[in-house]
């Protein structure tokens, strides 16, 4: 990746080629699928082993491990778990693989998700949606160094750097408070979220 390998090398090793993908396929086939993972609010994820073919993660499925999204997880910590947790699940499969003990299943193209590189904005929080997912968001993708902001109908859009902490259910009397050394709160539906800016 980002090359695409010609159909011919896909062919030619007696096995075929595998991939090693941060989500669990068939949601979250692309680039992105940590980042995706955040900005969709998925609270379970994993890494899939699956075949390559011609379009990407679009193989069919080794073996698959799932884990629970911890609230707040960092996207670079997120991926390198999931990164481990695929390693070791091919290591695991390869001795069964290589003696015809497991068998490829086809994905589930009903559930089929994108994870493409994300556009400006899907950095953005709208606050209509709750506060927790807006924290979770925010704290995961702020290491990726996005143009991460906030957008709201009373105060256009807020560049933010981070999410500090969050009220989920916790009403702020107006849209935006401002508590000085570049925090703010920001109403959200419902609760409140404080972020650097």
């Amino acid at each position: 990746f980002p090359r695409r390998l010609p159909p011919v090398w896909l062919r030619l090793p007696p096995l075929g080629c595998l991939n090693v993908h941060p989500s669990l396929l068939s949601l979250g086939r692309g680039p992105e699928p940590v980042f995706w993972t955040l900005r969709r609010g998925e609270r379970r994820s994993g890494a899939t082993i699956h075949r390559m073919t011609e379009r990407f993660d679009a193989g069919p499925i080794l073996t698959q491990t799932a884990i629970a999204v911890p609230p707040g997880i960092r996207a670079p910590d997120l991926e390198r778990e999931l990164m481990t947790l695929g390693g070791q699940a091919l290591v695991a499969a390869l001795p069964a693989l290589a003696t015809g003990a497991i068998d490829f299943r086809p994905q589930d193209e009903t559930l089929a998700t994108d994870a493409p590189v994300p556009s400006p904005a899907d950095w953005l929080m709208p606050t209509t949606l709750p506060a927790g997912w807006a924290f979770n968001f925010a704290r995961g993708v702020a290491p990726l160094g996005g143009p991460l902001a906030v957008r709201g109908a009373s105060l256009g859009v807020l560049p933010v750097r981070d999410a500090l902490a969050h009220n989920p259910t916790e009403r702020l009397a107006s849209p935006i408070v401002v508590r000085g050394d570049g925090i703010v709160r920001v109403r959200f539906a419902p609760g409140w979220v404080e972020f650097q800016i």
